[in-house]
């Protein structure tokens, strides 16, 4: 990789006017004020796609936060970054603070096709484990269901495959991310 330092007089117009040719890697260190960060990276469209731009310090420690609330759940990160783009930082404090109290409805909405998608005795069962089987070692919970569900082992298979459930290398017991508990308790 070429790394070339360019000195630019006016910011803002260099950026625009240098930036939309080619991708770049973009660093803006300490920047936290807005008036700092739309100098010098006010639009998108100033930048070419494949552009990453980077902002370190006060802004870097929200987002440490957001995605540390979203436990990195990729598609949840892609609804509320739509949200925060080209947000201050008081309306980023507020929506951390009220995504740890209350999960984003549109994420919501967004991970519930993967609950609709299943026929209703898996629906069943993924809301059985929802509520009362998260940390239990998978077979117990496949010889509880199984008196009643002789597929258990099948349909935990399939709830993993939609990313409803995942089993822990470590002790085989059933976990399942918070986002999605949180939808299980909204259903039922």
């Amino acid at each position: 990789m070429r790394t070339r330092v360019v000195k630019i007089s006016n910011v803002s117009e260099g950026i625009k006017q240098r930036m939309p040719t080619k991708p770049i890697l973009l660093v803006l260190d300490d920047g936290d004020h807005r008036e700092q960060l739309e100098a010098l990276a006010g639009s998108r469209i100033w930048f070419s796609p494949g552009s990453f731009i980077i902002f370190t310090e006060h802004f870097i420690g929200f987002s440490d936060q957001v995605v540390d609330s979203l436990q990195g759940h990729p598609l949840a990160l892609k609804v509320l970054s739509r949200f925060l783009y080209e947000k201050s930082i008081n309306v980023w404090e507020g929506e951390l603070d009220e995504l740890r109290t209350y999960p984003d409805v549109e994420i919501q909405q967004k991970l519930r096709p993967s609950f609709d998608g299943l026929d209703f005795n898996r629906k069943r069962i993924f809301l059985v484990i929802a509520v009362s089987f998260i940390g239990e070692n998978k077979d117990f919970v496949a010889s509880v269901l199984g008196k009643e569900n002789s597929f258990a082992y099948a349909d935990m298979e399939v709830l993993v495959n939609k990313s409803l459930i995942t089993i822990s290398r470590d002790d085989n017991s059933l976990q399942m991310h918070d986002l999605i508990r949180s939808m299980a308790r909204c259903i039922t």
